[in-house]
Formats: structure tokens, C-alpha cells, sequence
């Protein structure tokens, strides 16, 4: 007569499974926690810095901050801080340049443009950094601009001005690094015309877009002109708007074609043509 345990044969199969488990766990779960700790790491350090730490930037009046671009080129392995500037003064300052403090340390004055600020007008500053900042890293610093106040020049005009008092206008900034390839402005020109074609008396908009190293330049001042004298712009100057676009409305009296430009910085944009039909 044979008696099977079947309970003590079932507890085996048990146990083997839950050893195989073990094993498991030992084997790879140094596996497991690399993988957990390099998704946490991009979580933590890449994704979430630029997503919760935008670009920001702010100086003393009569200088506003209009915004800033930490722009990395990942070929050439460097690093630079473009600044855009206005002047919310009523007069004009000259020669403006720039040095930037990070960690303690200044970079080496930059010169900006233009060279002649009106009152409002933009000023555009790049400057090298001797750090490279990899891409998504929070860089902060100092800003530090040097002008000729025409304010208190002994010889004033509306475009120039002689021996004015050097000021000093301090700021700040901070943001995450963005892949850029170049530094440079492009204006483009587009509109909602009909293939070109809109009646005479009816409103087009034109549209400027602004961009800075690859990303739209917000704060930015825009000048637009035409062609043609029957023309009409409202209004003739405007601002760019977070997704770097400057609107206008346009406007015929008479059957023309009018080319449109947009100036911002000392840059100009090509020329853009609407027909104007009776």
C-alpha cells in the first residue's frame, strides 16, 4: 500500500517557484535599480528643469529685460547669454556694453547694438561665457550694462549726444541652456492675404516673426514701411508677442501692389508684396 502526500509535494512546487523568484531579484535587480535611478536622474536634471525654470530676466529702470537665451552650440562646445534690452527713458543712451558675473567671476565687456538707443528703442547683447553650459542646465548671474546717459549730455540732440555721463545699470538673470547653432536675427514677413490679392478699403494683417538663434525673440520692437504711398499701416510700429510674431493692419486707398519690410535690432527683413485690387 503507497500513500502520496500530496500537500508536501504541492509546497515543494512552491518553494521552487519563490526560490526562482529570489534568484531573480538577485540576479537582476541591480538591473532594475540602474534603470530607476537613470529614468529618475532624467526626470529630475533634464526634463523637469526646463519645464518648471523658464528663462527669466529683470534690471533696475530705466533698462527693462525684455528676455534672455542661454544658447549652447554643442559642436563648437560653447556658451552664450543674448540679452534683449529696451530703453524706457525719455532720452537716448550711446555706446551701450555688457559683462555678466557668474560664480563670482565677470566675463569681458561686450559691446551691443545698435550703437544709438532712442528712447524705447531695443538693445540686442551677446556674450561669450568662458563655461560651457550643457543643455538643460540652470545657469544664473548678474547683469551689468554701461551706457553714455544722454540725459546728462552738454550737447543734446534726437540723434546724438556728446560727452554724457557713463552709468551703470545692474540685472539679473536666469534659465535653462538651448541648443543654438548661430546667434543671429531673421525677420520673415507673411500675411493673410488671399494669395497675395485684397481688395482696396479692406483691412490685411502683416505679420512679422522675429527669431533669435532658432527661437522666437519676444519684447521685440518692430518697425514696418511700404512701398507705396496709398498705403496705410496701423499702427506703423509693434511689439513681438511671446511666440516672437509682430501684427499689423494694412490698408489701400487705391489699386496698388505695395512692398511691405520690418526692421528690428538694425536687422531688416525681406520684402514682402501685396496686391491691392479695386
Amino acid at each position: 500500500m503507497s500513500i502520496k502526500f500530496k500537500g508536501i509535494y504541492n509546497l515543494g512546487k512552491s518553494s521552487m517557484r519563490l526560490q526562482s523568484a529570489v534568484d531573480f531579484i538577485t540576479t537582476y535587480g541591480w538591473a532594475l535599480l540602474l534603470i530607476i535611478a537613470f529614468v529618475s536622474f532624467l526626470y529630475l536634471f533634464i526634463l523637469v528643469p526646463s519645464s518648471i525654470t523658464p528663462a527669466s530676466c529683470s534690471m533696475v529702470v530705466p533698462i527693462n529685460c525684455r528676455d534672455v537665451i542661454v544658447a549652447t552650440n554643442t559642436s563648437a562646445l560653447s556658451t552664450n547669454i543674448i540679452i534683449l534690452l529696451s530703453n524706457s527713458q525719455v532720452y537716448p543712451i550711446v555706446n551701450p556694453s555688457v559683462f555678466i558675473n557668474i560664480k563670482g567671476v565677470n566675463t569681458t565687456p561686450t559691446g551691443c547694438n545698435p550703437y544709438f538707443v532712442s528712447p524705447g528703442g531695443d538693445i540686442i547683447c551677446t556674450v561669450p561665457i568662458s563655461e560651457y553650459v550643457k543643455i538643460n542646465n540652470i545657469l544664473s548671474g548678474k547683469i551689468y550694462l554701461n551706457v553714455s546717459n544722454c540725459a546728462f549730455a552738454i550737447n543734446y540732440s534726437s540723434s546724438t549726444c556728446k560727452d554724457s555721463r557713463i552709468e551703470t545699470y545692474i540685472g539679473s538673470f536666469t534659465g535653462p541652456s538651448q541648443p543654438v547653432i548661430n546667434t543671429k536675427i531673421t525677420i520673415s514677413l507673411s500675411s493673410n492675404s488671399n494669395g497675395g490679392n485684397i481688395n482696396i478699403g479692406q483691412p490685411a494683417y502683416l505679420y512679422a516673426n522675429v527669431m533669435l538663434a532658432g527661437y522666437p525673440l519676444k519684447g521685440a520692437v518692430v518697425n514696418f514701411s511700404a512701398s507705396s504711398q496709398y498705403v496705410t499701416i496701423n499702427p506703423s510700429i509693434s511689439t513681438t508677442g511671446a511666440n516672437g510674431t509682430a501684427i499689423v493692419m494694412v490698408k489701400a486707398s487705391e489699386p496698388t501692389t505695395s512692398s511691405f519690410t520690418a526692421n528690428s535690432l538694425d536687422y531688416t527683413s525681406g520684402s514682402y508684396s501685396i496686391n491691392f485690387i479695386s
